[in-house]
């Protein structure tokens, strides 16, 4: 013939009550906010979160938290599945001065530049503002004959004279020869004219013979 057991069993309806004393072992309900309790024979204790306790917490798989949600922070340059926190974002904020000029490289630093950062200027480039070259600057050499505001070479220069030149001799292909020819007279035209005017025609009459 089976047994019946009895379990005698405090309840409170009163919420948030929670019961002084209890036996070892000795249950206790609280049915306003339904909570189970025990004692181990000195402490009171709450054996398990009631259902509004557990609805309150954030399951394990795809949580979605409320307020300000905490967490460890991880160690800078950490690249893991780890939470991050927002100390940790900033932490991630690189501290090195931004390069002016180098080789191009995608780069592997998990580090991210500052909004504010500002790089060094550059003074292995001329400005295009009133560019002041060093070294051999060169250009492209405009088509003989160009007359814009192109940069003009020493070959465009050199050829520009050349057809200045042309086949003149060379005894008369530079200015200071021609000066010299025309006696460095800047009016060399009106002395000229002068001369010739002053000059009186002269005829002698020659005997032709008869016809």
């Amino acid at each position: 013939m089976a047994k019946s057991v009895t379990i005698q069993m405090r309840r409170s309806g009163t919420a948030s009550a929670v019961p002084a004393t209890l036996l070892a072992g000795e249950p206790a309900v609280n049915v306003s906010d339904k909570k189970l309790y025990s004692s181990d024979g000195s402490t009171v204790f709450q054996v398990a979160p009631s259902m509004a306790e557990h609805a309150a917490k954030a399951p394990l798989e795809s949580p979605t938290f409320t307020g300000t949600p905490a967490s460890t922070t991880a160690a800078v340059d950490t690249n893991t599945t780890q939470v991050a926190t927002t100390a940790f974002v900033v932490g991630q904020a690189a501290s090195a001065t931004p390069l002016a000029d180098g080789t191009a490289a995608v780069g592997t630093s998990t580090r991210f530049a500052r909004a504010d950062h500002v790089h060094p200027t550059d003074t292995t480039r001329a400005p295009l503002a009133s560019p002041t070259f060093t070294g051999t600057p060169a250009a492209p050499t405009a088509a003989a004959g160009t007359n814009t505001t192109q940069v003009a070479t020493t070959a465009f220069v050199a050829t520009a004279v050349s057809n200045l030149v042309a086949s003149a001799p060379a005894a008369l292909d530079t200015l200071n020869e021609l000066s010299a020819a025309l006696g460095n007279d800047a009016n060399f035209a009106t002395t000229m004219t002068n001369a010739l005017a002053g000059k009186e025609a002269t005829f002698t009459a020659i005997d032709g013979g008869t016809y």
